[in-house]
């Protein structure tokens, strides 16, 4: 772990950081550790390949506390122990209050949520990009390519990019590789709201080949990810009979064959409109 903040401490700010390289241990040891009610803010950094045997966000775990994130990029974060959620970051505990603002996540692994896993509080992600993250879970609980959802959470989500994100599968061989698997149980190629109980708002984002092959290279290469197989939602799954929904002015590219950009499993409200050519 290279920064633990745990206690109410306020206006604390992290500016610059690079981040390189560390792996990370359990629970809890992300990266940096935000928990007890302090309130931070991180800007202007860089985290690389960070966090890879970490359970609870590669990056940075926040835990019933408040943090702002700013202008930062998340390259290859893993968090790949079993049951781990969001590679990049983790948001826990029903007072948690995270903002994500222009930041970059791309390459991040994780089981639940390849760069985003909140399992509680509120969660603002507005002007950042998501590119070839990833989550590795295959059972019906797993999926969420960029971001996963569940339990007691509030989410917003606007003004955002979505490409070639993916649910399940597997990550091996050089670095930042994914291979294919077939007769996936994850559902979610980008975002998955898995029996939420709150509510969440999908604005003004773009969602772009997820869960397609793309970048396919013969043997594999750093960087490549070789996906084309999911269960339910190439972009979006949302289940829930308490969870409040609106998805409103987004675009979407056309569907594999035989799938829908958005599943709903026995959700409770949903409000959409304008999102282009879409299947759901």
């Amino acid at each position: 772990q290279v920064i633990n903040i745990n206690g109410t401490f306020t206006n604390i700010n992290l500016e610059g950081i690079l981040i390189t390289a560390s792996l990370g241990a359990g629970a809890t040891l992300p990266n940096i550790n935000i928990a007890g009610g302090a309130s931070v803010t991180i800007k202007n950094s860089f985290f690389k390949c960070s966090g890879l045997n970490g359970s609870a966000g590669g990056g940075i775990l926040v835990n019933a506390s408040t943090a702002v994130i700013l202008n930062t990029v998340f390259y290859q974060n893993e968090s790949s122990s079993s049951g781990a959620y969001g590679g990049a970051l983790q948001v826990i505990g029903a007072s948690a209050n995270v903002t994500v603002t222009n930041c970059t996540f791309n390459g991040c692994i994780s089981q639940r949520g390849g760069a985003i896993g909140q399992k509680a509080g509120t969660l603002s992600v507005s002007g950042s990009c998501f590119s070839n993250n990833f989550s590795e879970e295959n059972t019906s609980g797993g999926g969420g390519g960029a971001i996963y959802v569940e339990g007691s959470s509030n989410t917003t989500i606007s003004n955002c990019s979505f490409d070639t994100n993916a649910a399940s599968g597997n990550s091996g061989g050089s670095e930042g590789v994914i291979t294919m698997v077939s007769g996936s149980s994850a559902d979610g190629g980008a975002l998955c709201f898995r029996t939420v109980t709150g509510t969440a708002s999908i604005t003004n984002s773009s969602f772009l080949n997820n869960a397609k092959i793309q970048n396919v290279a013969s043997g594999g290469v750093k960087g490549s990810i070789v996906i084309n197989d999911f269960d339910d939602g190439q972009d979006i799954y949302y289940s829930g009979a308490s969870l409040n929904i609106t998805i409103n002015n987004n675009s979407f590219s056309s569907a594999n064959p035989g799938e829908v950009n958005i599943f709903e499993d026995g959700s409770g409200n949903q409000t959409m409109s304008n999102n282009g050519i879409y299947t759901h």
